[in-house]
């Protein structure tokens, strides 16, 4: 059911005339259905869920909350195809459950976690609003962590206890562009900026 309404949303957004925003927000003020809570319901499992159910499930709730998001919005009006526009209003209380969940998985600091959570914090990072969220969460923090720890594994040529630095190289590369996506956001913002000042040089 993942892989078909992840196949759904894919085909959504890729589509002119129906899209993310009018299958996923209705009525004339676009507001956010009510379903998303059955993904979401997925990601609270913890260890006792399926590890591929719950990061499916957190990519395909982030792609349609980012969806929402003002900045995502202006930058889709350039299409001459009319359509409604979704009410990030309804759409901040997932995001914010979403944003939590990840920076959850990422302070845990084992690779299977990290695994879970990387796609939905790729997808979270393609809009300025959902950036701001991630790094009030102290995500920064934890994103940063996650390369140093790696990063003493690699030089040391040892193995690390398990729970430190056990990302692969392509969760590193995720990881690495998720902390460049941040960066997008230091000249606008004094919060993120400090952040990096005390945790982002990774």
């Amino acid at each position: 059911a993942i892989t078909k309404l992840h196949s759904i949303i894919t085909t959504l957004m890729s589509g002119s005339g129906v899209t993310v925003g009018t299958v996923f927000y209705v009525a004339k003020d676009g507001l956010l259905i009510d379903q998303w809570k059955a993904l979401l319901r997925i990601l609270n499992k913890g260890g006792r869920g399926d590890a591929f159910a719950q990061s499916g499930a957190a990519l395909c709730l982030a792609l349609i909350l980012v969806t929402a998001c003002p900045s995502m919005q202006t930058a889709s009006k350039d299409e001459s195809v009319k359509t409604r526009s979704a009410s990030y209003a309804s759409a901040v209380e997932p995001l914010e459950a979403l944003t939590a969940w990840i920076v959850s998985q990422l302070k845990s600091a084992t690779g299977s976690n990290i695994g879970i959570a990387v796609p939905a914090m790729t997808a979270l990072m393609a809009a300025t609003e959902t950036r701001h969220l991630f790094s009030a969460s102290g995500g920064i923090k934890y994103l940063a962590r996650q390369l140093r720890a790696s990063s003493k594994k690699s030089s040391s040529g040892t193995e690390q206890n398990a729970g430190t630095g056990n990302a692969t190289v392509q969760q590193l590369y995720e990881l690495t562009f998720c902390l460049w996506c941040m960066t997008y956001e230091l000249n606008g913002s004094p919060n993120i900026r400090a952040d990096f000042a005390k945790d982002g040089a990774a």
